[in-house]
């Protein structure tokens, strides 16, 4: 799919290079023509049609629109790296993450010799520390999850994954680096639960055995969790995700009430 890609890449490139310099020697025939009728009518029409003669008359050619931009960020990625098939995958082995962190395909013929490449981004030191501490790390995670232990352990890898992800929209749980179940890019309100639930085992506390909250008031380590968070959790976010967390069984009382 990769090489299906590139080569429909290629073929495309090629037949806009063709288009561009047919353009550019009419436009040249044009400009360099001292009477209009040294053109066939044929050829006039066709360059006062043009859009691109148009906007070279007005003075500039339209820049491609933000969304434009990120489109074709976003399609690149998904020819080349096959972001989109790797984002979705629930299980990537260690040696595959460090792969596509160092931008390369693991299911591309060339991804054989990945470790001696040198880009921009990342030389064979980077990516052997790379691979060696996901090894290290052991298991298979979803690629979000693998970025997020690249982060907070300092590895070095190459910043198109992040790219990638605010071009395409994407919510990665940032603060459930460790938060099991966190497999591909996420919804922001299955963000938030699972940054609630690694919230809590940081903190020491088993969401399956809360103390009961008094009525009208909430659970303590609910309301410590939500202060914990920062102000993105207010009591309305903290109510509704805990409420999604009790409903699909991730949180529950035990049978100790709240002092």
């Amino acid at each position: 799919m990769t090489a299906a890609g590139k080569a429909t890449l290629k073929d495309a490139r090629e037949a806009r290079e063709k288009d561009d310099e047919a353009w550019r020697k009419a436009m040249v025939r044009w400009l360099l023509t001292p009477e209009r009728g040294k053109l066939s009518p044929e050829e006039w029409g066709s360059l006062s049609n043009d859009e691109k003669v148009t906007a070279w008359l007005a003075g500039r050619a339209p820049d491609p629109t933000h969304e434009e931009d990120l489109q074709s960020l976003v399609g690149w990625y998904d020819a080349t790296v096959r972001a989109d098939y790797w984002f979705r995958l629930a299980s990537v082995t260690g040696v595959e993450a460090a792969q596509l962190l160092s931008c390369e395909n693991p299911h591309d013929s060339a991804a054989k010799t990945w470790l001696e490449k040198t880009s921009e981004q990342m030389n064979p030191e980077a990516r052997r520390e790379l691979l060696r501490g996901f090894e290290d790390e052991g298991g298979t995670r979803s690629l979000t999850e693998w970025l997020q232990r690249a982060k907070s352990r300092g590895w070095r890898y190459d910043p198109w994954v992040d790219e990638y992800i605010k071009a395409a929209g994407m919510v990665p749980a940032a603060s459930a680096t460790d938060a099991p179940g966190s497999t591909r890019p996420l919804p922001r309100a299955r963000a938030q639960e699972n940054a609630i639930l690694a919230k809590f085992r940081e903190l020491g506390v088993d969401p399956m055995r809360l103390p009961r909250p008094k009525p009208g008031k909430s659970s303590p380590p609910v309301a410590k969790v939500r202060a914990a968070l920062g102000a993105a959790y207010t009591p309305d976010v903290m109510q509704k995700a805990m409420t999604r967390l009790f409903k699909d069984g991730s949180a529950a009382y035990g049978d100790t009430s709240a002092d």
